[in-house]
């Protein structure tokens, strides 16, 4: 069973509502009859779910987790799926005018297993097969299955599984060569030694699953994300703040809390590419900064054209804050002492991807009450042990790459980094006092009082109530 236990509105006393374990639910349009699949065989006992209507269910065979279900009145077969684990399918029905029937298993840690059942709409089925091919038909079947079907060229078909419990997998097959695929977004060729390969690929047109096979690879790539992924994006913003701070004032006892700072980077040589500014590598870096050091000495003696050896083949000559690396081969580039934004983001986009590049180099957060045993609050640490002592690197650092198709909300996201810095973090009960009250809302005083209505109303609620939102959300697209 499941128990759901709540405190009350006076505080004292708890709700606590039993509910079953697995609820079966009939969201299609016509009655149907469900039981437990026991070793292959049917119980007896089948349990009439009538339309839009919703059953406690008490498995009896916990380990094998099976569950058969058929239409009202159809006494030769029905099509049994797991309850076991949480998955959605399209099941074959023994009916000609109501051929499929939804089923979607759905489970949380509060309120047990919720069996859904409804009609088809498009996007249900598991698989939509297309042949493009001009003059090849294609075989499959389930994997472990003995049943092939043969789609014709220039035909397509919504197919689903012949037996739910079998393995997901589908094996296709040529004139020369077999397959196995699972149904993962995924580009692949049948008869790559042959004159005539055929191309396919899987990909999710909203919510429906498609298999399309072609002999021209302009094809697979517009359907699949393989274009998409080396499109170039078009569209570059950037933005940067050197500096930003943010007091935290409580107007109403006008009292200081917190002085939120982000503050630029500590001197450094940086290039620019592609409008990126960036710091050069940490043992460049370095010995720049020594050579500098010396330009500064003997700028009084009139030897500012001196060059500098780096090492073998690099030199660096220095005119002010700009220095100009150069080798032996006559390449050369520019480089300037400055220091980082405090903030920076930059966004760039195309018609199918997006870029997103964070970087917080300096975070800081001071305490401004007048009593406090720590002032500071937060900041980075500098530790050469982890190379955070490193110039020019953020304190956080978050990095994004997104695709999606222009025929489904689907997103895809293709790499995602986040990087946080050590940092050391301190606060007082005074301060958590101070935010406590200000964070608080501030109510008119008033007689206490209690409502117990909805205590009541909560009570009274019958079973449907419970998993109202099972019966009602259907499945939808998944949207990330």
């Amino acid at each position: 069973i499941c128990i759901d236990i709540v405190t009350c509105s006076f505080g004292m006393t708890k709700i606590i509502t039993l509910a079953p374990s697995t609820a079966v639910i009939n969201n299609s349009l016509f009655d149907i009859e469900v039981t437990e699949n026991v070793s292959g065989s049917y119980e007896d006992n089948w349990k009439v779910v009538k339309a839009n209507q919703m059953i406690p269910h008490w498995p009896r065979y916990i380990k094998e987790g099976v569950m058969c279900v058929r239409y009202l009145g159809r006494m030769l077969s029905a099509s049994c799926f797991s309850i076991k684990d949480i998955h959605r399918t399209l099941l074959r029905m023994d009916d000609i005018e109501r051929p499929a029937l939804h089923v979607e298993v759905t489970a949380t840690d509060y309120d047990g297993f919720k069996i859904n059942f409804s009609d088809y709409k498009p996007g249900d089925a598991p698989l939509l097969i297309v042949n493009s091919l001009l003059n090849q038909p294609i075989s499959f079947c389930q994997k472990e299955d003995v049943h092939t079907q043969v789609l014709p060229p220039q035909y397509y078909v919504y197919y689903t599984w012949n037996d739910p419990l079998k393995p997901q997998e589908l094996i296709l097959s040529t004139n020369i060569d077999n397959l196995t695929i699972k149904l993962n977004p995924v580009c692949g060729v049948i008869n790559k030694e042959s004159e005539n390969p055929i191309y396919y690929a899987i990909f999710h047109d909203g919510p429906q699953t498609v298999l399309i096979f072609s002999s021209e690879t302009q094809i697979i790539e517009a359907v699949s994300n393989t274009s998409s992924i080396s499109e170039s994006m078009d569209s570059y913003i950037q933005i940067g703040l050197r500096c930003l701070g943010i007091s935290i004032i409580n107007d109403i006892n006008h009292e200081d809390l917190l002085y939120i700072s982000l503050n630029p980077t500590k001197d450094m040589w940086t290039e620019t590419r592609n409008f990126n500014v960036q710091p050069v590598e940490h043992k460049l870096n370095h010995s720049i900064e020594e050579y500098y050091k010396k330009y500064q000495e003997n700028s009084n003696e009139q030897q500012t054209d001196q060059k500098y050896q780096i090492d073998k083949n690099r030199y660096v000559q220095f005119d002010g804050d700009v220095a100009e690396i150069s080798d032996e081969e006559g390449n050369s580039v520019h480089v300037k002492r400055d220091t980082l934004d405090g903030f920076w983001t930059g966004l760039g986009f195309s018609t199918s991807n997006q870029a997103i590049h964070l970087r917080i180099n300096n975070l800081q957060i001071d305490n401004q009450l007048p009593i406090t045993l720590f002032p500071t609050i937060l900041y980075p640490i500098i530790s050469k042990a982890a190379a955070t002592d490193i110039p020019g690197k953020p304190f956080i650092e978050l990095s994004l790459f997104k695709s999606q198709l222009a025929r489904s909300n689907t997103i895809h996201i293709n790499y995602f980094k986040l990087l946080i810095q050590e940092f050391f973090i301190c606060a007082d009960q005074g301060l958590i006092v101070a935010i406590l009250a200000f964070v608080k809302q501030q109510k008119d005083p008033a007689a206490p009082t209690v409502d117990m209505n909805p205590d009541l109303k909560r009570i009274d609620k019958p079973l449907e109530t419970l998993f109202k939102g099972e019966t009602d959300d259907a499945s939808g697209e998944s949207k990330i």
